[in-house]
Order: structure tokens, then C-alpha cells, then sequence
């Protein structure tokens, strides 16, 4: 039984003959390489062998069983074959082994035969079997397409083997063009290969990388993720955070780095004078969980977008125009929440076009958090509360708040109104409706 390492070293060799460099004579490569790949191997044009071929290389196993099935009755080796990688998906292992060594016994000059044990023996962790099964399988065949791919997914099991694995998976298409269950460990080669390049910071290998093993697997969340964190990392901003956006819909767990990313994203956009662009991503990373310590400046910005909004609100209540006041006084609250202005103009705005329980709503939370967070309101918010609460049929919400102010402030400024509108709120109680 030979050890892992000798077989790093024929990949290797298989790696400079593929990119025309000279190969050891002595090595394996060059002992049993064949003149030409074999063709007497090739995947037959039975529409069935077809259709359980695409079928698991999308790992879509019920639409393999079928043609499977039907082949399976026939007999021959692509049945056999098909039969193993399925039974292998379907996790019996046993079968799936069984069914190759016998179709090796009866079929020992077909190297999708050995290919195929070594990839599932690669697949299970069993490296040296992987190995023996790829030296058995140059020895009886020589070098072939489908032994190639063999020793790309073998290369691909191994510590820092991705690079071996791609460039054997490449020969591997070269030889053989449209060679099945190429695509998705050709996938993981160029993806690993992306993070290695993107972790020496060879940003645009990275990004190719990322792109070739997305269009391979175009469901690999993986692929995508390495794609843009390789824009993020070419300050390719707004590109990147696409991507993310995509990954959060396919349910991917991203943590702080979108918002973080929409942060460098705004600083970028003041970088060239883009105020807009800057506070659009300002509120992205806000929306995203960042706080006002971590936005920094942008919690500056986003401020004195909201007075300049609460003054065109201002301007537009003062001219009639309600809507236009309502949507600048909201915008406002937007980009600075806590704005007590904004909050208390849109109230009034609401009462004013008698949108009583609206208005009130509003007056409501600003009224309760002035009330915890012990704020000196400058405006009598409560009595406007309470007439929007009475006027909205809401008379012992009315009531209530203006017993909160007097309870909190007895003495204060305006106490006694309070008191004079809380009498006669009672009155109208204890008399009943008329």
C-alpha cells in the first residue's frame, strides 16, 4: 500500500505535462500514459443513460431511478456504473462498492470503472484505497479522461491539494469535453482556489475563480460568498452588497458584514461628493444592526438630513400643502428616530387633517418615552394628546395622560391647564352622554 505523499508527487507530474513541461520518465504519468485518450469507453447515446446522467449530476435521484432501473435489467457496465453512483447517494455504501469491483472483474479495461472508485473511495475519506484503486487504473487503461477527473477529485481530498485537483480537472475537460460529473468537483477546486488567492490578496484570481465556480454550481452559496467578499475586497461596494443580498434570500447566515459593508460604502460615496448615495447606505447599516456609535459620522449626517427635512416639512405645513408636510416629517423620523421635532410636527400635521387617532398615536409614544427618559418637552404634547385621544372616542386615554404629566410635573408650566381640561374631561364623564 503506498502512502498519500508519493501520489501528490505523479499529480504533480501529470501538472507539467499537462502545461508542456518535461515529465520524469520514470514517474507513472509517463510509464503507462496512453498515445491518445481511449474512446471504447465512451458514455453510450441511450437516451436513458442520458436522462440517469443528468439526472445525478444534479443529484436528482428520483428522476435516476427509473432509466436506472430499466438499464440495470439489460445489464453492462454503464448500468453497473449508474447503479453504483446511485446506490453511493443514496448512502449505501456497501452496494456501491459492490457493484464496482465487480464491474471492474468484468470490465477491467473500462476506466470509468476505476475512475469512479476512486472518487467515491476520495469521497469516504479512504485515501489510500483512492490511491491504489488511480495506480490500478493507469496501469490497465493508461491516461485517460475520466481517470484524469479521478485524480483531480482525489487531489481535491487532500490538505492544500486544490490547485492539483484543478488543473487535473481542466486536463480532464480538455481531453474530453462535455466529460460527466466534471462539473461540480471542478466547482470546488475553483472555489477553494478563490479562497486561497483571496487570502494572499490576488484579488482579481479570487474573483475569476469565484465567478468560473459559480457558473459551474450556480446554487453554491459558497461560491457566491466568495464572490463578494472578493468585491468588497476591490472596493467594488454597491456589487458586492448585491451578492449578499442574494445570499440572504437563500437563508444564509451573514452576521454584521452587510452592515459593515454599507458602511465603508457610504464613506466611499462622500469620498466623491455622493451625500445622497453616503446617507442611503448610512440607513442600510443602521436598518442592519449597526448602532450610533458604530455609524460614527454617519449618525452627524443622518441628523442634519432630518432638520433639513423637518424645514421643508415646516414650509409645506405653512403653505397648506399636507401631504408634502407629512411625507418630509416622516422622512424625517427616517433618518433620526428619536427626532422629538419631527415627531411632534407630525402630529399636529395628522390632527390637522383630523386624522385624530393617528395624531394621537404619534403624540403617544412621545409622550411615553418623554415620560421614562424623563425629556423637557417644548410643546404641551400631552394636552394636544389628550384632545386628539378625546376627539378619536378615546376619552380614558384622554384622561390617563393627563394624569401621567400631573403626577410627573405637579407644579409644572402646565399644570394648571392640565388640571382645568382633566376637571372638565371628568365632568363630561360623570354626566353621562347627553
Amino acid at each position: 500500500m503506498k502512502t498519500i505523499a508519493p501520489l501528490l508527487l505523479v499529480a504533480l507530474a501529470f501538472v507539467s505535462a499537462c502545461s508542456g513541461a518535461d515529465a520524469d520518465a520514470s514517474s507513472p504519468a509517463t510509464r503507462t500514459a496512453a498515445p491518445s485518450a481511449r474512446r471504447a469507453d465512451a458514455w453510450s447515446d441511450d437516451p436513458r443513460v442520458r436522462r440517469a446522467l443528468e439526472a445525478l449530476q444534479g443529484v436528482q435521484l428520483d428522476e435516476a431511478r427509473t432509466p436506472i432501473a430499466q438499464l440495470y435489467e439489460q445489464g453492462g457496465v454503464e448500468a453497473e456504473l449508474l447503479a453504483a453512483r446511485l446506490a453511493f447517494y443514496d448512502n449505501d455504501r456497501v452496494r456501491a462498492l459492490s457493484l464496482l469491483e465487480a464491474a471492474k472483474g468484468a470490465h477491467p479495461d473500462d476506466s470509468r470503472v476505476h475512475a469512479t472508485l476512486v472518487e467515491i473511495y476520495a469521497t469516504l475519506g479512504r485515501l489510500h484505497a483512492a490511491d491504489d484503486a488511480l495506480e490500478a487504473g493507469w496501469k490497465a487503461v493508461g491516461r485517460t479522461a475520466a481517470l484524469e477527473r479521478a485524480r483531480g477529485v482525489l487531489m481535491l481530498s487532500q490538505p492544500a491539494g486544490h490547485r492539483a485537483g484543478l488543473a487535473a480537472l481542466q486536463s480532464a475537460l480538455s481531453m474530453e469535453p462535455g466529460l460527466p460529473f466534471v462539473a461540480f468537483p471542478l466547482a470546488q477546486a475553483y472555489l477553494l482556489t478563490g479562497r486561497e488567492a483571496l487570502g494572499q490578496e490576488r484579488i482579481d484570481e479570487a474573483l475569476d475563480c469565484a465567478r468560473r465556480s459559480r457558473e459551474l454550481d450556480p446554487a453554491s452559496t459558497g461560491a457566491l460568498e466568495l464572490e463578494a467578499e472578493a468585491l468588497a475586497s476591490a472596493l467594488r461596494f454597491d456589487e458586492a452588497l448585491v451578492r449578499y443580498s442574494l445570499l440572504a434570500e437563500r437563508g444564509v447566515e451573514l452576521g454584521a458584514a452587510p452592515a459593515l459593508l454599507h458602511h465603508k460604502a457610504a464613506t466611499q460615496a462622500l469620498l466623491v461628493s455622493d451625500r445622497a448615495g453616503a446617507l442611503r447606505h448610512y440607513l442600510r447599516a443602521r436598518a442592519l444592526g449597526l448602532s450610533d456609535a458604530e455609524l460614527g459620522f454617519g449618525v452627524t449626517l443622518l441628523r442634519e438630513e432630518a432638520h433639513t427635512l423637518i424645514d421643508r416639512g415646516i414650509a409645506s405645513y405653512d403653505s397648506g400643502a399636507l401631504e408634502e408636510a407629512e411625507a418630509a416629517f416622516r422622512e424625517a423620523l427616517v433618518n433620526d428616530p428619536w427626532n422629538e421635532e419631527a415627531s411632534n410636527h407630525l402630529g399636529v400635521v395628522l390632527f390637522r387633517a383630523e386624522r385624530f387617532a393617528e395624531a394621537a398615536g404619534v403624540w403617544q409614544e412621545l409622550w411615553d418615552r418623554s415620560l421614562e427618559e424623563h425629556l423637557q418637552l417644548p410643546e404641551p404634547v400631552h394636552l394636544n394628546l389628550a384632545k386628539a385621544w378625546k376627539l378619536a372616542g378615546e376619552d380614558e386615554r384622554a384622561r390617563r395622560c393627563l394624569r401621567d404629566y400631573l403626577a410627573q410635573d405637579p407644579d409644572g408650566t402646565w399644570a394648571k391647564a392640565s388640571r382645568e381640561v382633566l376637571a372638565r374631561l371628568e365632568e363630561q364623564d360623570a354626566e353621562g352622554p347627553p
